[in-house]
């Protein structure tokens, strides 16, 4: 199982047939935000930190609500076109997977105070945005090499020593989710002549494939309030409710043995893997922007640590067909509740005010990945080993966000870039840097708005199907288009 292999190399494997939830990988998940929101703030490639004036800030930095003069509300539905290309063993296989989605739902009240100086306008907001979404699919798809997945269940049985004995596999719950459904399956066989087991695919015949479904997303609901303090000061801060949800559903298969094999009477098998885990928490957010002169403002952002607590279901089954008979098994439905520690993040921006003309924002945020944390939520569970990892693999990242807006009377010209650095350590191969470009245009008067915005994001990873340690890895690049429209009724 598992805890046969060096920690580094295991948590490499991203996703891997073998493995259980409960890993860096799924702390990692929580800790990978892409704000989104309003058309107009992805448009500007998220860099409204010291702009302020979008119901979107409230996720990034509150004070903007302080630069709100009316009040307003706004809905943003998103339609995204997810693609996938894969490099498995010199072979390339596509996949698509769309989705609509709503990036924000808003509403900010603004009050303009009876004073001549001092606190001169406070908004409270509410808005619902989403900070993650995990709509994707890959394919990965090759003629068999040289392994199987059963080589790997195989050495599960016979390490470490003595040899797990058949009627000793259910005995072992670390066997209920891989290893006893393709024993009970018939892809597992002891051999008492040698004391060891053999698998219906010792040929290494016909062809491999393993699909990965994804679908989720991680959202914040924001409750924020803001002041405007003598048109200098800008101050904000936010209660943010997390929402989490993640499926996942992949499926292994080996399939297309000759009926004429001198080694089995195989014809296929599939492993199938059922991820679902839904969580929530807290965190809160403090802002404030300063206003140098009409052409500059600078702010700073500070998100608290949060823990989400989680609810885990997973459950595998096997499908075999031989040229006699067919077999299933499946395995029990494990029920599990953790929580994961997101850690504090820290944002400066800067925004250039062109008069008339347009803006321009630039926003950099830190973030330090070592500092995901699983922690138990069971009694007599230790995620020490998890945590561990974590400190090995993973680094502290930094993240840039630039985006300009032209005015041309009461139309708008909008675009963007996003730089989000991979969060492992250098040495370890196996991210990508994600880059996100965005375009955009709008119509504002002064009871409305509508805006429309292009995002393209890209990035890659390198995945092993199952242990590194049998076979190779696949090369995934990932290129997520994103249509947004924003409609906003305004009052004073």
């Amino acid at each position: 199982m598992i805890w046969r292999k060096p920690a580094l190399l295991f948590f490499l494997i991203l996703f891997t047939a073998v493995g259980f939830s409960q890993n860096e990988t799924d702390a990692l998940r929580l800790g990978r935000l892409d704000y989104s929101g309003t058309a107009r703030f992805n448009a500007l490639g998220g860099a409204m930190g010291a702009l302020g004036g979008d119901p979107s800030v409230v996720s990034t930095n509150p004070a903007g609500l302080g630069v709100f003069r009316r009040s307003e509300v706004s809905i943003t539905p998103s339609y995204y076109i997810n693609n996938s290309s894969t490099t498995f063993n010199g072979n390339t296989s596509d996949a698509n997977y769309n989705n609509l989605g709503l990036n924000n739902l808003a509403m900010v009240f603004s009050k303009e105070q009876d004073n001549v100086s001092g606190l001169l306008q406070t908004s409270w907001g509410i808005a619902y945005n989403r900070q993650a979404n995990f709509f994707s699919e890959t394919n990965h798809q090759t003629d068999n090499p040289y392994s199987s997945l059963l080589d790997i269940f195989r050495y599960d049985l016979e390490n470490p020593k003595p040899v797990v004995m058949p009627n000793e596999i259910g005995d072992f719950g670390i066997f209920d989710y891989d290893v006893k459904p393709a024993y009970d399956a018939r892809l597992l066989n002891y051999d008492s002549a040698f004391n060891g087991y053999v698998h219906a695919n010792e040929g290494y015949e016909g062809k491999q494939r393993k699909t990965y479904q994804e679908s989720g997303s991680l959202s914040e609901l924001n409750i924020g309030y803001g002041g405007n303090y003598n048109n200098r000061i800008y101050f904000g801060a936010s209660l943010a409710i997390t929402l989490y949800q993640f499926t996942q559903r992949t499926t292994y298969s080996e399939y297309d043995l000759p009926d004429s094999s001198q080694y089995t009477t195989l014809k296929q098998y599939s492993f199938q893997e059922e991820l679902d885990i839904s969580g929530s928490g807290f965190k809160g957010k403090l802002g404030l922007i300063y206003r140098v002169n009409d052409y500059l403002r600078l702010g700073l952002a500070y998100h608290t640590p949060s823990q989400i607590t989680i609810d885990d279901q997973y459950s595998t089954t096997v499908e075999s067909s031989f040229q006699s008979n067919d077999y299933q098994a499946s395995s029990p439905i494990s029920n599990f509740g953790y929580t994961i520690r997101q850690p504090g993040r820290f944002q400066a921006s800067a925004g250039i005010i062109l008069g008339k003309a347009g803006l321009i924002g630039i926003e950099y945020e830190y973030a330090d990945y070592r500092k995901l944390e699983l922690r138990e939520a069971e009694s007599g569970f230790s995620f020490d080993p998890v945590n561990n990892t974590i400190q090995d693999i993973y680094r502290q990242t930094h993240h840039l966000r630039i985006g300009g807006e032209a005015r041309f009377s009461q139309y708008f010209v909008r675009g963007g870039f996003r730089y989000d650095q991979d969060p492992y350590v250098n040495g370890i191969e196996n991210d990508s840097p994600v880059f996100t470009y965005s375009f955009g245009a709008g119509l504002r008067q002064a009871g409305f708005y509508v805006d429309v915005t292009w995002r393209w994001r890209q990035y890659s990873e390198n995945m092993w199907i199952y242990d590194p340690a049998f076979i190779e890895k696949s090369e995934i690049t990932y290129n997520s288009h994103a249509i947004m429209v924003s409609a906003a009724y305004r009052w004073k």
